[in-house]
């Protein structure tokens, strides 16, 4: 998809508009980003002065467990 469509169009657009086209968009990512997260799935921890390789094993609303 070519977002130099969308530009013209957002351009025009209120503020509000803009704002609610933004609320949209940032769900379309958090939705995106916790259907990527499957029980089963390798992923890699980062720690303040580590990082780990982990399996998920449950997956919490917050946080999945690792």
């Amino acid at each position: 998809m070519d977002v130099n469509k969308f530009k013209p169009e957002m351009l025009t657009m209120s503020h509000t508009d803009l704002n609610q086209l933004i609320q949209l968009a940032n769900k379309i990512k958090h939705h995106d980003a916790k259907s990527s997260l499957v029980v089963g799935h390798k992923v890699r921890v980062l720690q303040k002065t580590k990082s780990t390789q982990a399996k998920i094993l449950k997956i919490n609303r917050k946080q999945p467990n690792v």
